[in-house]
């Protein structure tokens, strides 16, 4: 339908902001006050325009504030901003536009449905974007490329590679490097790469990122892998991190291998500080090894599944770990294997320990609150010299191991773990319960757990020691209603539902812009199908 009048933003002889009508004289002149405060925005610094931007961008969602300060702590909050926010200030006012671009390119991600590998159409434009405007190029600090299900073969051969290659290189910057890897290449392990050597069984694209990005990304201080417990060799995972300013490595259900001795030339060599093992399956050998490869480490997160390997306890861990006893600051271990010896990690080992985090569930049978030697050396031995923070840990995700709720028990053994603390003399000061509703939900307790803790928490305060704990998502009455009648206090107690929404058939406009959407791919793919490759390659040459 043709409009009948047509309008644009524009200028008068007077410089100021109109609406211009096509069709006749300038019509609707702003009325802008002539005055200082007219141009209170121009005269503003950057650093407070940042700060009013950044109020502007940050998301609502209290969770994701939560969850955003706590794992990117390492660098610049920018993870939780609203991007539509960001992109509508970068076009409406110049200066809110040198503050606000950064921000909308310095977290770009490539997750389902627009991963790289097969390319989607929003990745292949912002891929062309990204080669015309070289300077936008500067402002990435959080890189995350899910691989996709596209194997090695198939990516070098269809020219998809050369995008996430370029995605991976073209940004200087980048400080967060996250890289997901969900399948095996088992089928491409007889794929030659271009110097003709063939590569092995868990050789993959994921790995040939990781060594672009380690000449290219001299930045990154925090390197994310998941595997998606595909196996890897540790000699290769350690060729290909080669990172000068790592700061953190974590490595998220990674199945490590590896029976190799590390070169005297990597020992106690790499430069990142803090160690986080998610779900991970590794061997005896490959953890040990693992821990004789940072320089200095002071944080380590073991998290593995306590019924796949290493099947490990604490005393085996803590020969590990000492290499690194006089630096380790912050020690987490989850459930190790319940069949293992059931002594408690020895915290006087490492005298510059301030945190350590256990799990409740790797003693299995109950808490044992005597004062025989047994109970009282292992309670001693948890009060490091520097120790201030004791966490225990009640969360669980393995189905193989019973549930133990939060009882009279274990609030004893808090209270004779505070007065062997006043006893000694020792550095603590808190107690952290970490303690949900849904770790009760699976016990068959009757208790209201938070009562004990209340108890508890009274108790340790003549000691000069806090307990911390999550408060109670219901009072003691709603507690008892609903364990015994099996209903919610309120509707969403449990999360908002998920209602199911029967499919529908799409309309003719619907059909039309999938059309044109199709066609700009294609359009896309012909463009950049040879983009930086060799076009030798597709002529058999």
């Amino acid at each position: 339908m043709q409009l009948s009048r047509q309008t644009h933003l524009g200028s008068i002889d007077t410089k100021l902001l109109t609406i211009v009508d096509l069709q006749g004289p300038p019509v609707w002149p702003c009325t802008i006050i002539q005055s200082e405060e007219a141009y209170i925005l121009h005269r503003l610094p950057d650093e407070l325009l940042l700060l009013i931007v950044k109020f502007s961008l940050y998301t609502n969602d209290r969770t994701t504030r939560e969850t955003t300060r706590e794992t990117w702590a390492l660098f610049e909050d920018v993870r939780a901003c609203d991007t539509s926010c960001i992109m509508a200030l970068s076009q409406v006012c110049h200066r809110f536009k040198r503050i606000a671009q950064p921000l909308l390119f310095s977290n770009i991600g490539f997750m389902h449905p627009n991963q790289v590998l097969p390319p989607s159409i929003r990745v292949l434009r912002l891929h062309r974007t990204l080669s015309d405007r070289v300077d936008l190029r500067q402002h990435c600090r959080y890189l995350t490329i899910n691989m996709g299900d596209v194997a090695r073969r198939e990516a070098r051969t269809l020219g998809y590679y050369s995008v996430a290659r370029d995605f991976v290189t073209w940004f200087a910057n980048t400080k967060y490097l996250s890289i997901h890897d969900s399948q095996c290449s088992t089928h491409g392990a007889a794929e030659s790469d271009e110097s003709g050597a063939h590569g092995s069984n868990s050789e993959t694209c994921a790995w040939d990122l990781y060594r672009y990005a380690v000449d290219k990304l001299e930045c990154v201080e925090y390197a994310y892998i998941d595997r998606a417990h595909c196996r890897i060799q540790l000699n290769q995972m350690i060729e290909s991190l080669g990172f000068p300013k790592l700061k953190k490595l974590e490595l998220i259900r990674v199945h490590l291998d590896g029976h190799v001795e590390l070169e005297a030339k990597k020992h106690r060599t790499a430069p990142f500080t803090h160690l986080h093992l998610f779900n991970t399956v590794l061997t005896a050998r490959a953890t040990y090894i693992l821990l004789q490869w940072p320089r200095v480490l002071t944080h380590f997160v073991f998290d593995a599944y306590p019924y796949q390997p290493p099947f490990v306890d604490y005393p085996t861990l803590e020969s590990w770990l000492l290499i690194h006893a006089e630096t380790l600051v912050h020690i987490k271990i989850s459930c190790l294997h319940p069949k293992r010896s059931k002594r408690l990690l020895n915290a006087t080992l490492f005298p510059q320990l301030e945190l350590l985090s256990l799990s409740r569930w790797q003693m299995q049978s109950g808490l044992r609150t005597d004062h025989s030697t047994s109970v009282r050396t292992d309670q001693v031995n948890l009060l490091g010299s520097s120790l201030k923070i004791f966490c225990w840990d009640f969360t669980i995700e393995d189905s193989e191991l019973s549930r133990l709720p939060f009882g009279d028990d274990e609030a004893s053994w808090i209270r004779t773990l505070s007065e062997r603390a006043f006893e000694h003399k020792a550095a603590l000061e808190t107690i952290k319960i970490l303690y949900s509703l849904d770790d009760h939900h699976r016990t068959r307790s009757k208790g209201y757990p938070w009562e004990c803790m209340e108890d508890a928490q009274r108790h340790l305060v003549k000691f000069g020691i806090e307990l911390i704990y999550d408060k109670p998502p219901m009072s003691k009455d709603e507690w008892t209603r609903y364990y015994e009648t099996g209903i919610a206090p309120y509707a969403d107690f449990w999360g908002p539902r998920v209602h199911y929404q029967p499919p529908r058939e799409s309309t003719l406009e619907e059909d039309e812009a999938e059309r044109r959407l199709d066609a700009e791919y294609d359009e896309l793919m012909r463009q950049g199908l040879y983009h930086g490759e060799d076009i030798r390659r597709y002529l058999g040459a």
